[in-house]
């Protein structure tokens, strides 16, 4: 009731009052225990806190997948989810216990957002979404974190496509990301002040000006790497020879 009525306080209160029981006096609270779990992760999605969330799902997973309830179900789809947003390089699908999962009907479509997610096809994340509307509209959660989702994929679909330019225009950028003018320039505001993208936005032009060492600095390293290993390399050559 108290994630119903959107109490976040209260209901952190008791989830981390259930956490301090578990913890004293292991097995107390047995199969409640996943469902704690389960409220926990619900309540730490809303937070932001995206690891903390997808370890207290993993947790309550475990246990229902162990006993059959169809809890897990719900359950996975928000570990795929936090697995996203949090940028994990792990698949949630590596495991047994989740993999034999993958083909459920009520999974696929995640499963498949998380490859294009990984991929960083935007065409096919757009679709997946567009095209399940019972899976992706309805819950409460889902329909919150879905935005974040989004501002992730195009994040990282943005910082990979700015590496070897100096300069981009805005317009160029939301073509790609598919949204307007505006909504690239407040993203690319956000990634400047979080320290993500080393740059200034030209608003008279609308163009991103990339500073020079930022937009370089992977390249000189993989320079630098190279005549190394040339001299090296050079150097075995001469002393064989």
């Amino acid at each position: 009731m108290n994630m119903e009525l959107k109490n976040t306080i209260k209901t952190k209160e008791l989830y981390q009052k259930a956490m301090d029981i578990s913890k004293s006096n292991p097995g107390i609270l047995n199969s409640k225990l996943a469902l704690v779990h389960y409220c926990g992760g619900r309540l730490l999605m809303e937070q932001k806190e995206w690891e903390s969330a997808n370890r207290s799902f993993y947790e309550a997973f475990h246990f229902w997948e162990e006993s059959g309830d169809p809890l897990r179900i719900p359950c996975l789809r928000y570990i795929i989810l936090a697995n996203m947003l949090m940028g994990s390089k792990i698949n949630p699908f590596d495991s047994p216990n989740t993999k034999n999962l993958r083909a459920n009907p009520d999974i696929k479509p995640f499963a498949e957002l998380l490859e294009s997610f990984q991929s960083r096809n935007l065409n096919d994340f757009e679709r997946i979404i567009k095209d399940n509307p019972k899976h992706f509209e309805g819950d409460a959660l889902i329909e919150l974190v879905l935005p974040e989702l989004w501002k992730e994929m195009r994040t990282q679909i943005l910082l990979n496509v700015i590496k070897p330019y100096n300069r981009l225009y805005l317009s160029f950028l939301a073509q790609l990301l598919h949204i307007v003018d505006e909504e690239v320039e407040k993203l690319l505001v956000s990634l400047i002040l979080d320290n993500k993208i080393a740059g200034q936005i030209d608003q008279v032009h609308q163009i991103l000006n990339l500073s020079m060492a930022s937009s370089h600095k992977k390249y000189s390293a993989i320079n630098n790497w190279a005549s190394g290993l040339t001299s090296i390399t050079n150097d075995i050559m001469n002393r064989v020879g």
